[in-house]
């Protein structure tokens, strides 16, 4: 590498490079309080592409105007801020959480700041004012809790000015993350790789070679040392800054404590296998002294009908019945167990095509005819399959269920969100379900009254329970967006 042009772009690149690296949506302000650049990830927020060029400050920073005047002022103290804003992006109403640190030139003077958007939560839709009305106090709850959310969110950098070189830079909130505060370590590229666990050490370095050969993005979850010998999970991201040749020079990232998420995520796991084995056992096990009971059952009204008056004939009969009514459910219970213990096979997929071959199927199962259409296109995406039959199936077979149109119809629509998951929206002509069951709606075997007074067949109260467990199964949610008896029911899913 040659020296000069190192000394001449490496500052400007590791400034850029550092705001990309960044797990969460960056700002970068110079020292007139002006915006350099926003990352890719607040870029995609907004909605505005992968290139911050397309931004101008007056459309899409404007609002960080009452959060730029507080930083200017910190940042002369040298000085962090926390403030919370409401940002309005497309038809949605976002609060967003920021923290501002101030930047240093490499002679400590203050270069300017960085903002961070530590947390970004969904408040309402301009199209629905009542909505947007209910949530004001979660609005409110959200901004005394966000110190909380900012301590949560604490990232440390860590900067590799020569990446021929062994020497780096490890910023304060680094060491502390580490347990090194105290402790008199150089920041190294050997100490860096030292700390990871030895089971991650190789995943660490082939992910960086393949980042420095542009082959892939440097971002990954490991174990790390810290001082007292105890290993946490941390996110680690970086980006690499090249010459015009396109070698690497240097490269600078950042550090971030996710042993709670890891952790919670793993027992959550744990927590649903247990769930689901039990499922599977108590479905399995009651089967044989259930069928045992019918068959007494029936046998007693074989051999001994002409002894039994009409009540005892009765009695038998309705033993028979709930027992039949038990298998059902068990069934309903095994089948819903088995969907948990499923891999997620992902493979690219044609959704107006897999929309089209559930609609199919639903009139060869029902003998009903669905009128499905496309408010929206549907694109090729990678997801699984059988999985997202399966939701559509559970909703398609809802929407004939519970209906008294003599044309049964369902309208589908889709989204690709700013943070790159896929949302669905389910629109059918049916009865709707009453706002206070919108919940309860989701609970296995808990059926709503809606059906009632429909001639409908007796279900098991699986079809949306199982739909949620999928939804979850994928990384998403499920809810009802609005329902009513005069326009029908709207679902939406998110999966990943």
């Amino acid at each position: 590498m040659k020296r000069a042009e190192y000394n001449a772009t490496s500052f400007e690149a590791s400034l850029i490079a550092m705001i990309e690296s960044l797990p969460l949506e960056g700002i970068l302000l110079d020292d007139k309080m002006r915006v350099i650049r926003g990352n890719k990830r607040w870029v995609k927020l907004l909605g505005k592409g992968e290139s911050s060029q397309s931004l101008s400050y007056e459309k899409d920073y404007s609002f960080l105007r009452p959060l730029i005047d507080k930083v200017h002022e910190a940042s002369l103290q040298e000085e962090e801020v926390l403030c919370s804003l409401k940002v309005p992006i497309k038809e949605r109403r976002l609060t967003i959480n920021f923290k501002s640190t101030p930047w240093h030139y490499p002679d400590q003077s203050i270069g300017g700041a960085l903002i961070i958007a530590t947390d970004v939560a969904q408040i309402s839709s301009f199209k629905d004012k009542d909505q947007h009305k209910d949530k004001d106090k979660e609005l409110k709850k959200l901004a005394e809790n966000m110190a909380l959310n900012s301590e949560a969110s604490a990232i440390g950098i860590w900067s590799w000015q020569d990446v021929n070189e062994d020497r780096q830079e490890w910023s304060s909130q680094f060491k502390e993350l580490l347990g090194l505060s105290h402790v008199e370590v150089e920041g190294s590229a050997k100490n860096f790789v030292n700390s990871i666990h030895p089971a991650d050490r190789e995943k660490f370095s082939t992910l960086r070679l393949e980042h420095f050969k542009g082959q892939a993005e440097f971002d990954l979850e490991c174990r790390m040392k810290r001082s007292r010998g105890d290993y946490r999970w941390f996110r680690v991201t970086g980006q690499v800054s090249r010459s015009s040749t396109g070698e690497p020079l240097a490269m600078i990232g950042s550090l971030q404590d996710i042993e709670d998420i890891v952790v919670t995520a793993l027992e959550l796991k744990r927590l649903r296998g247990d769930i689901d084995q039990f499922a599977y056992v108590i479905s399995h096990d009651l089967r044989e002294p259930l069928r045992g009971m019918r068959n007494f059952a029936r046998f007693l009204y074989e051999d001994y009908s002409q002894s039994l008056e009409s009540e005892g004939k009765e009695y038998i009969e309705r033993i028979e019945s709930l027992g039949t009514r038990l298998e059902n459910y068990l069934d309903s219970l095994l089948y819903f167990s088995r969907q948990g213990r499923e891999q997620v096979t992902e493979v690219r997929t044609d959704l107006t095509q897999l929309a089209k071959e559930v609609r199919d199927k639903c009139l060869l199962d029902t003998g009903k005819i669905l009128q499905l259409s496309f408010k929206t296109t549907l694109p090729e995406i990678i997801c699984d399959p059988e999985k997202v039959k399966s939701i559509l199936s559970n909703l398609f077979d809802n929407a004939l269920t519970y209906n008294l149109n003599d044309i049964k119809k369902v309208e589908l629509s889709y989204e690709k969100r700013p943070d790159g998951l896929h949302q669905f929206w389910v629109h059918d002509n049916g009865v709707g379900i009453k706002k206070e069951n919108w919940d309860r709606a989701f609970t296995i075997f808990k059926k709503c009254d809606e059906g009632d007074d429909l001639g409908a067949p007796e279900g098991d109260g699986l079809g949306l329970a199982l739909v949620k467990k999928l939804v979850v199964r994928l990384d998403g949610q499920v809810w009802i967006e609005s329902s009513d008896k005069k326009s029908g029911t709207t679902f939406t899913f998110t999966m990943r």
